[in-house]
This record gives structure tokens, C-alpha cells and sequence, in this order.
């Protein structure tokens, strides 16, 4: 018997994980593995399940195995280590704002991360939705940089360089495998 492992964000700042048999999705059991139901920052590191996570909302499984969330509430990024229990935050300094290219992940402020993924070479990217940006975290210098997106609200740049675009709260982002990257611009109705 297999089992698949599935995780839930919860509203209330919690990441259960859910296992679940191949044989029936009935049989299985449900575990919190972040958070302690608390929203309210309480520090970017230790027993995953000792620290407040405000609103989580994009989940993947990094290259390494462990599950990435963004922290819409604290504007951070999380890792949690499945294997140990331990979270760590790895983009975002809790603070609200626009901040740190070029500079270490981490010391960035960061505006309501949406959405995580990771590339063929474990760079590491996400959405910033009330930045109207897309960052990228480069998987061994950990500097963080803007890929697209000027940092305000429009539309534009069609044709153009990806850092002279415009969007308006992006949401979400995937990945193609070749070096594609697709956002969808929920305020622009546009992929």
C-alpha cells in the first residue's frame, strides 16, 4: 500500500498534511505540520508547528524536499523540513513593503507572496501581488531580484523586457520546464 501525502492552508495559519492511502482517500489521517492557528508573527524560525503562520496560501515541494508556503499575512516565505519539523523563513523579513534587490532574500520586504515554484536549476520564484512584481531567488547566492513587473499597478509592456511590464495583482505563476515562466494577472483578466 503507497501512501501520497497532501497539505491543506488553512485561513486560520495552520498546514496540515493530509496522508492518504491509494486505496481509499477515506482511510486517512491528517497531521498539522506548521503553524500554531495564530497569525501573528511570532519569528521566521523554529518547531514548525511553535510558529504563527498568517495566512498561507501558495504551497510546493522544493528540490530538496521540503514544503515551501507563502506567508500572505507576515509577507514572508517559508520552508518547512518535513523530515525534522523545523521552519525557517527564506524570503521576506516580515515587513511590508518593497525592498532588497540585490541583496540577501531574507533582509527583503515583501508584499502578500502568493504563489511559489522553483525551476530545473532550484531558483526559486514567486508572486508578489500588491507589488504587481514576480521575484526570483537565486539557489545559491539566496539574492532575491525582480524578473517582472515595475512595482505598480497597470498594463503594458507587451513585446517588451518582462521588467517593464505592468500587471495588476498577480496571482499566480507556472513554470513550463524550458525556461517559460506564465503569470496570471487576475486584474487584467490576462495570462
Amino acid at each position: 500500500m503507497s501512501l501520497h501525502r497532501t497539505f491543506l492552508l488553512t485561513a486560520f495559519g495552520a498546514i496540515l498534511s493530509v496522508w492518504i492511502t491509494s486505496l481509499s482517500a477515506i482511510a486517512g489521517t491528517i497531521d498539522t505540520v506548521a503553524g500554531t492557528g495564530q497569525p501573528d508573527n511570532n519569528g521566521g524560525a523554529g518547531v514548525a508547528t511553535q510558529v504563527n503562520i498568517g495566512a498561507p496560501f501558495g504551497a510546493e515541494i522544493g528540490p530538496d524536499g521540503a514544503l515551501y508556503v507563502t506567508e500572505v499575512g507576515n509577507h514572508r516565505v517559508l520552508r518547512v523540513d518535513l523530515t525534522t519539523g523545523q521552519l525557517t523563513a527564506v524570503a521576506g523579513c516580515g515587513r511590508q513593503g518593497y525592498s532588497g534587490d540585490g541583496g540577501p532574500a531574507m533582509k527583503a520586504e515583501l508584499n502578500e507572496p502568493y504563489e511559489v515554484r522553483f525551476d530545473k536549476d532550484g531558483n526559486m520564484y514567486f508572486v508578489e501581488m500588491r507589488n504587481h512584481i514576480i521575484r526570483k531567488v537565486d539557489a545559491k547566492t539566496r539574492i532575491i531580484s525582480t524578473i517582472a513587473g515595475i512595482g505598480k499597478p497597470g498594463y503594458g509592456g507587451d513585446g517588451g523586457p518582462a521588467t517593464k511590464a505592468m500587471f495588476k495583482n498577480p496571482h499566480s505563476i507556472a513554470l513550463d520546464g524550458r525556461g517559460g515562466l506564465y503569470v496570471a494577472d487576475i486584474g487584467n483578466h490576462r495570462i
